[in-house]
């Protein structure tokens, strides 16, 4: 029975994550509900799993650690606040097993998609037909507006870590 709910858990994990990637994508936000729902399931998952597996208090404090610096990206207007939410969000899944390997991962692939980025505005300036190549018009958008749907690297990262997290439960 335990194992039917660990899937169960893991499923709305999943869902959330790549239901937040979907909208960052689309529509350059990340609904609020995605992580109420993720901080709030993560509670009973960690009543049912036990201490042993997630240590709450090190899991809040690593997801309060993370919000709180990525809190400042925010207020530098370096991230949305979307962005803050969903990574504390995953942070406090994650938590001290797998936190360090989100963080880099994140931030490894975030650094790529913001490089990219970057790369696409400088070259569409001396390249400007790239804005009609097909499937480029969102990119190129994103490139000209100097923004970067931070949703993408963070979940990556968060379902990159997941199967190791949910493995041990």
């Amino acid at each position: 029975m335990k194992a039917v709910i660990v899937h169960a858990f893991t499923a709305l994990f999943v869902f959330c994550v790549i239901y937040a990637m979907i909208t960052d994508y689309s529509r350059l936000r990340i609904p609020n509900m995605v992580s109420i729902v993720l901080t709030l399931a993560f509670f009973p998952f960690a009543l049912i799993v036990g201490p042993e597996a997630m240590p709450l208090l090190e899991h809040l404090g690593l997801a309060a650690l993370i919000f709180a610096l990525l809190f400042l990206c925010f207020a530098f207007g370096w991230m949305g606040g979307g962005d803050v939410k969903l990574a504390g969000a995953i942070m406090l899944w994650v938590g001290p097993s797998q936190g360090m390997n989100f963080v880099l991962l994140f931030a490894v692939l975030g650094g790529a998609l913001g490089l990219g980025l970057w790369s696409l505005r400088l070259a569409m300036v001396q390249y400007p037909q790239i804005e009609t190549v097909p499937g480029m018009a969102k990119f190129s958008g994103w490139a000209r507006n100097g923004i970067c749907p931070y949703a993408l690297p963070i979940g990556a990262a968060g379902l990159i870590v997941a199967p190791a997290l949910f493995a041990r439960v």
